[in-house]
C-alpha cells in the first residue's frame, strides 16, 4: 500500500488487490474460486478508542465452487497475511454472475 489509512477509512482499490493477491500468494487458490465480497474489517476496540492503532483488515466471503464451499477469511494489510480463514458447512453465499 502507498499511503497509510485510517482504520476506517473505505478500502481503496488498491487494497482491495492487495488482499487478492494475498489469499492467492497464502492460500494457492485455483480458477475454481470466487470472491463474493471484500469489505473493511471493523475492529471492535474502536468504538471504545476511536483512536487505537489497529491493523488494517479486510473480510471476505469466498466460494470454490468446485469444492463447493464457502469460506470466510479476514486479512491483514498492514501484516500482509491471511489472519484467519474459515469453511462455513452447508453456507451459500448471495449470488454472483461469472
Amino acid at each position: 500500500m502507498s499511503s497509510v489509512a485510517y482504520s476506517l477509512d473505505p478500502l481503496t482499490a488498491d487494497e482491495v488487490a492487495a488482499t487478492s493477491a494475498i489469499l492467492f500468494r497464502d492460500k494457492g487458490l485455483s480458477k475454481s474460486v470466487r470472491f463474493m465480497n471484500v469489505e473493511l474489517c471493523e475492529p471492535a476496540i474502536l468504538r471504545t478508542d476511536p483512536l487505537a492503532d489497529v491493523d488494517r483488515e479486510t473480510f471476505v466471503v469466498l466460494r470454490d465452487r468446485a469444492a463447493g464451499t464457502t469460506i470466510e477469511a479476514v486479512v491483514s494489510l498492514t501484516r500482509d497475511r491471511v489472519v484467519s480463514w474459515r469453511e462455513i458447512p452447508n453456507a451459500q453465499p448471495g449470488f454472483s454472475r461469472d
